[in-house]
C-alpha cells in the first residue's frame, strides 16, 4: 500500500513532487529518443524565451513563471553552457542581465516543437482519463495560495485559537511575490513614516519601488503585520490593504549579514506593541535564514525605536569610519549577534 497516500493531505507536498519526479523521468526519455539535448527542468525558461523576440531580464523571467531568482539563475547557466541561449546587458541597467534564445536555440526550436506537440496530445489524454479538471483545480489552489498561503492560514487559526484581549490582535505574514496589495502596503507605510519626520530620498524610491527585486531577489525577506480577522478576506481588497498595520525587511548583504530595514508602523495601530512583534518575528526569520548578525540604521532622534532596539537585544556600533550609509538621516548604527 502506498505509504505517502496513507498519510493524506500531510503529505501533499511530497506527492506533488513525486509525480514531477516521474512526469519529468518520461519527458526525458522521449527527449532522448528524438536525440534531443535537453532536460525538462529547462522547458519553462526556453519555451518562454522561444516565445520572445526581445530579451527578457531575470527578475521579469522569476516574476512570469513565479519561480525564484536563484532558480531561474541555475537553469539559465545550464543553457548559457549548451549555448542554448545568450545572455545581454540591459543598456539603460547595467546591473541587470537580459536573456535571449542563441541562434543554436533558434535552430533546435523546430525539433522541440515537435516533441512538446507529442508531449501535450499524450498529457491531455493522461489528464481526460483521470474524469477530473486538473488543470482547472491547481489553477483554483494556486488563485487561493495567492490569496492566503499555507502560512498565512496556519497563524490565522493559531491566532484565533489562542488570541485574547491583551493580544495585540495581528499576526505576522511574509510577503508574497506578485502580490499588488503587499506592494503598495510596504510602500505606504513607509513613506508615511518617513514623510512624517524625515524626507523621502533615492534610496528610498528604488527600494519601496521595487522590493521583490531589491530585497526578495536578493535572498531577503518582507514581513507584514495584519489584522488576523481579515486574513480570510479576498487578496487586492482595499480592506485588506487597511488591515495591513506595519511592515520590517530583511535585506541580505555579505558573509552571513542582514540589515533591518524599512520598519514602520501606520499611526493608528501605535500603541499596540506591532513594532515591538515585528522585530522579533524579523530576529526569528534572520536565524532561518542562517544570519549571523543583524544591523540597522536608525536616527538618535527616534528615541523609542533606539529603545525598542535595545531591549532586544542591540547594541550600538562604534568606531567603524570605513561604512557609509546610503540615507542622510541615518546617524546611528546598531548590531544584533544572533
Amino acid at each position: 500500500m502506498d505509504f505517502l497516500n496513507q498519510i493524506g493531505p500531510l503529505a501533499l507536498g511530497s506527492r506533488f513532487r513525486r509525480l514531477a519526479d516521474r512526469l519529468g523521468q518520461d519527458v526525458a526519455l522521449l527527449y532522448k529518443e528524438m536525440e534531443l539535448d535537453f532536460e525538462p527542468r529547462w522547458f519553462p525558461v526556453f519555451y518562454l524565451l522561444s516565445r520572445s523576440r526581445e530579451p527578457i531580464g531575470v527578475v521579469d523571467i522569476s516574476r512570469l513563471l513565479g519561480v525564484s531568482h536563484p532558480a531561474v539563475n541555475q537553469i539559465a547557466g545550464e543553457l548559457l553552457d549548451l549555448d542554448l541561449i545568450q545572455a545581454l546587458r540591459d543598456d539603460t541597467d547595467k546591473r541587470k542581465r537580459l536573456l535571449a534564445l542563441s541562434e543554436k536555440g533558434w535552430d533546435v526550436l523546430p525539433e522541440l516543437q515537435n516533441a512538446w506537440e507529442r508531449i501535450q496530445i499524450t498529457m491531455r489524454g493522461l489528464l481526460n482519463a483521470t474524469g477530473v479538471d486538473v488543470m482547472g483545480m491547481l489553477e483554483r489552489m494556486e488563485n487561493l495560495m495567492d490569496e492566503q498561503g499555507l502560512y498565512g492560514r496556519f497563524i490565522a487559526e493559531q491566532a484565533a485559537t489562542h488570541s485574547s484581549p491583551d493580544a495585540t490582535g495581528t499576526v505576522i505574514v511574509e510577503y508574497r511575490p506578485g502580490n499588488p496589495v503587499y506592494r503598495e502596503a510596504f510602500r505606504r507605510l513607509n513613506l508615511e513614516w518617513i514623510e512624517k519626520y524625515f524626507k523621502v530620498e533615492s534610496e528610498d524610491e528604488k527600494v519601496l519601488g521595487d522590493p521583490e527585486r531589491e530585497i526578495l531577489d536578493n535572498g531577503g525577506a518582507i514581513l507584514f503585520a495584519v489584522s488576523h480577522d481579515s486574513l480570510d478576506g479576498q487578496a487586492g481588497s482595499s480592506e485588506q490593504l487597511e488591515a495591513i498595520l506595519g511592515t520590517c525587511a530583511l535585506i541580505k548583504k555579505e558573509d552571513g549579514t542582514f540589515e533591518l530595514s524599512k520598519m514602520a508602523v501606520t499611526e493608528k495601530a501605535r500603541g499596540r506593541q506591532i513594532g515591538e512583534q515585528l522585530l522579533a518575528a524579523s530576529i526569528e526569520k534572520a536565524r532561518k535564514l542562517e544570519a549571523g548578525k543583524l544591523v540597522l540604521e536608525t536616527n538618535s532622534q527616534l528615541t523609542a525605536a533606539v529603545n525598542l532596539y535595545r531591549k532586544l537585544g542591540f547594541v550600538l556600533i562604534q568606531d567603524e569610519p570605513e561604512h557609509r550609509s546610503l540615507y542622510q538621516r541615518a546617524d546611528t548604527r546598531m548590531r544584533l549577534d544572533l
